[in-house]
């Protein structure tokens, strides 16, 4: 058998198509396994007025099953005769059962009274004839609309829907829709057609000019962008985002080639791509030399040849209104001095009860001469000068227009304005990333201005109360704190994040912002959870990741990444193993002693041979370890390991003698502080 669902829709927003093929998905694979219904293959597809599963060989019903259904326990089932109870009379009644269906079955050293049921098979017409509508209902928008049907809620308001198995109509009521077997082709060149077998639906719907697969109209669209290019021995630069969007903007995509005025061209090359994409959906071109060029093509939803002529030229229209405007905008922009600009800023709030983008600048500025000693690598004025620059272009007119372009437009008005390369650039780069993923910062200047921009957002929104939760997490926090993490891994230093932190909780007192007195601890914990996310999320396995992050937050995340690489590849080594099994009986031993840690190992209280031989060991380990490239501190540790067997096979660590007993503990515990430039091996799970 096969299954067709199709909901027919006003045009839906290309976001929405892209979210609900997957949940649709996702759905119905749940369904098919919660029901155990076996099938070939499992599709959603999705244009802009349709979304559609297509099931092919699904099961015709579900098999027999057997279900057990836990219930009270045996004592309070049955009274000292035997007799059931109305615990026991109630929990049959309830699941509509009786006494021969009951049986005893122990669990957990404690017997318990089960049900056990034959499950009926059921068809899968049933089946989808229950589920249908919960299933288009899970489909979820920030923006639903409310149409002609009380109390119906979807992105766009249905206007038809097909529901198949096989040639039945499965029977589906939404609102006054019924489901039929008769689908709608291309809004303007198509016409209503009939399904009666769902195998058809491809075919039927492309003679009525509707490609209906999304990956199928995307790699048309792509191939004749790839044509274009071939043709005219020109380049595009593949844009994955404003190809899924112009992919589900379309249900039969045609290529159709624009002009831009060369007078246009002597815009900023960004200004000129973003106005385009943004307003148009364009794709721009290039020559050899990546130099943009006065052409663009855009996807057309209209197959008509006589048509071309006139949708081009009504393109060409708006994109020459756009960048007319984007020129205006700019030439406005040039005249205002770098100074108005940041005087601006003073109107721009931050974020509510926050202050202003001047206020996060002056923050910044404040914090980077506080905690000057511990940033490394930059000229303290030129960084002073830079963070307070941040943010300058969100005054200007083209930001406003066009906000993807922050950063973007902040170096070019600074070079415009005579400002120097580094300056420009770290100001182009303290946005990055942008997302999770995104390229880093290059410059060491840049890099320093993202990390103190994140600090700063993230003190202040958590001091407002505005933390993630759960799911939620409106303001992007968790973003945030992955692109803090992504920079501080690629700065090979010491940060004290805590000090900085410290400087910006000062400076939001000062300006008046309440700051609860747990925010510190809560900000570095949220760190170290996203810190550990993303390392799981790479692969890593969970105890070694436990092992580097036991200590709390790092303060050098590069040498902590290292650190994680270099135990993920010695893991299954015996000599590491064999460590790991050390530091586990040190700890054991050392756990629940009352030491005083400053009190130093007195030579003339190491009586036996094995223990000069560790403190000597010992002793030159912390000579060597600096100077020991990472990938021998195994060789190094293994060689102490050995020593330590040495000394727990003709030691006595627990004596008598209370000064002896110390200064062997003392011995150990130096043991434990050395391995632990590793991470803390008691968290790894010995394989053995």
């Amino acid at each position: 058998m096969n299954f067709l669902l199709e909901i027919g829709c006003e045009e839906l927003p290309s976001s929405f198509i892209k979210k609900s093929l997957v949940s649709l998905k996702s759905n119905f694979e749940i369904l098919l396994n919660k029901y155990s219904l076996d099938y070939q293959t499992l599709d959603s597809w999705g244009a802009p007025r349709r979304l559609s599963v297509h099931i092919q060989n699904i099961s015709s019903c579900s098999p027999s099953q057997i279900t057990e259904i836990k219930g009270p326990p045996k004592k309070v089932a049955y009274d000292h005769l035997g007799n059931p109870t109305s615990a026991l009379l109630g929990f049959i009644k309830n699941n509509k059962a009786t006494l021969e269906n009951i049986c005893i079955k122990n669990v957990s050293d404690r017997e318990y009274v089960f049900l056990t049921l034959p499950a009926e098979p059921q068809s899968s017409l049933d089946i989808m004839k229950e589920q249908l509508a919960d299933i288009i209902f899970s489909l979820k928008t920030d923006k639903a609309m409310q149409w002609d049907y009380q109390n119906i809620f979807f992105s766009r308001p249905i206007r038809w829907i097909v529901a198949l198995l096989d040639d039945k109509i499965i029977p589906l009521e939404i609102g006054n829709l019924t489901s039929q077997n008769r689908s709608y082709g291309h809004r303007f060149f198509g016409k209503s057609i009939t399904i009666n077998n769902p195998l058809n639906y491809h075919h039927l719907l492309r003679e009525e000019f509707v490609i209906v697969n999304q990956e199928e109209r995307k790699q048309l669209i792509e191939s004749g962008l790839n044509s274009v290019a071939q043709k005219f021995s020109i380049n595009w630069q593949k844009d994955t985002e404003l190809l899924d969007e112009v992919t589900n903007l379309v249900e039969y995509p045609e290529l159709l080639i624009g002009k831009i005025p060369e007078q246009f061209l002597t815009l900023p090359q960004p200004l000129v791509i973003a106005t385009i994409k943004h307003h148009i959906r364009a794709f721009p071109f290039y020559d050899k030399k990546n130099n943009l060029l006065p052409i663009f093509v855009v996807i057309s939803n209209n197959p008509s040849p006589e048509a071309s002529n006139e949708i081009i030229s009504g393109y060409e229209q708006v994109a020459n209104a756009r960048l007319r405007d984007a020129y205006f905008f700019f030439q406005e922009d040039l005249k205002v001095p770098l100074d108005s600009w940041k005087n601006n800023l003073k109107n721009i709030a931050f974020f509510q009860g926050l202050g202003s983008l001047a206020d996060k600048n002056n923050r910044l500025v404040s914090t980077a001469i506080t905690c000057s000693r511990l940033i490394e690598g930059v000229n303290p004025i030129i960084f002073q000068k830079t963070l307070s620059l941040l943010k300058f272009e969100q005054s200007s007119q083209v930001i406003k227009e066009l906000p993807e372009l922050e950063g973007v437009m902040s170096k070019v008005y600074a070079l415009e304005q005579k400002e120097s390369e580094q300056v420009a650039q770290a100001l182009l780069e303290h946005y990055l990333p942008k997302s999770g993923f995104d390229n880093l910062p290059e410059t060491i200047m840049g890099k320093w201005c993202s990390i103190l921009d994140r600090i700063d957002s993230l003190t202040g929104i958590f001091c407002t109360g505005h933390k993630p939760s759960g799911s939620e997490d409106p303001f992007g926090l968790r973003r945030l704190a992955i692109g803090l993490i992504r920079n501080l891994i690629s700065i090979d230093q010491q940060v004290e994040i805590v000090l900085f932190i410290n400087s910006f909780m000062e400076s939001y007192r000062t300006q008046g912002v309440n700051v609860p007195s747990l925010i510190l601890s809560e900000i570095i914990t949220f760190l170290q959870q996203r810190l550990e996310a993303l390392w799981l999320e790479e692969g890593y396995k969970y105890d070694v990741v436990q092992a580097v992050l036991s200590n709390g937050f790092p303060k050098n995340l590069q040498l902590s990444l290292k650190k994680l690489k270099f135990l993920e590849n010695v893991y299954e080594k015996d000599s590491f193993i064999d460590l790991v099994l050390v530091y586990k009986r040190v700890q054991n031993i050392l756990k629940n002693q009352n030491l005083n840690l400053t009190t130093p190992i007195m030579k003339n209280h190491l009586i036996e041979e094995e223990e000069f031989s560790l403190y000597e060991a010992l002793q030159l380990i912390s000579n060597k370890l600096p100077l020991t490239p990472l990938e021998e501190w195994l060789e190094l540790f293994s060689l102490l390991g050995d020593k330590v067997n040495q000394f727990f096979d003709k030691v006595l660590v627990i004596t008598e003698d209370e000064k002896i007993k110390t200064n062997r503990l003392l011995l150990l515990n130096k043991v434990s502080e050395a391995i632990n430039n590793l991470g803390n091996l008691s968290c790894i799970t010995i394989r053995r």
